[in-house]
């Protein structure tokens, strides 16, 4: 698919006050990203390649995340870590350890107890 074709379909959402979630990989993501999605879900390997690092503990990819909401103006960024998920907004973040892959499918089904406060 285009890379424009992400961009424009979320601007023309964030123009008309739609809260849209891109889920997207590579150059697709950035492109995404750079019309201000209200959230996105992206992998760690993504965030790395944004970045322009690696990054392991959670501290660190939070930080890297805060970034990147702050630089785009998008509001939450969910980041898959392989056997951890981090839900990360400008504030702080959560993260809870994913038990099997379903659980990352539907993180909002994951009860609360289960997740865990990070880098405030």
């Amino acid at each position: 698919m285009d890379t424009a074709v992400y961009a424009g379909l979320a601007g023309m959402a964030k123009d008309r006050k739609v809260r849209t979630v891109l889920a997207a990989h590579n150059e697709l993501l950035e492109k995404g990203l750079l019309a201000g999605p209200y959230a996105a879900i992206a992998s760690l390997r993504d965030l790395e390649r944004l970045a322009g690092k690696r990054m392991n503990a959670n501290k660190r990819i939070c930080a890297e995340a805060q970034k990147i909401l702050q630089k785009w103006g998008t509001k939450y960024l969910c980041i898959d870590a392989g056997e951890r998920m981090l839900m990360v907004s400008r504030e702080g973040a959560f993260w809870r350890n994913a038990k099997n892959k379903r659980d990352w499918q539907r993180p909002g089904t994951a009860p609360l107890r289960d997740w865990r406060m990070e880098c405030r």
